[in-house]
């Protein structure tokens, strides 16, 4: 375990991580579930939110984090 310090930039560090994964492949995930070759279909769709609640659960930790300082 680390200091609270290094806890907090891993998890911006994360946040940003999964935020370029998202725009750089997500684009190219959908065209391929447009396409019919994703299976099951419409699982883009799925994808996007579940990455979307990812991104609120770590944004939400590091603004508590911030808020009880």
């Amino acid at each position: 375990t680390g200091t609270k310090e290094t806890k907090i930039f891993s998890v911006i560090a994360l946040i940003f991580s999964i935020m370029t994964f998202f725009s750089q492949l997500y684009p190219c995930l959908k065209r391929m579930d447009r396409d019919h070759q994703l299976s099951p279909n419409g699982y883009s769709r799925t994808l996007a939110i579940m990455i979307a609640r990812f991104l609120l659960v770590f944004t939400a930790a590091v603004i508590i984090f911030f808020a009880t300082l």
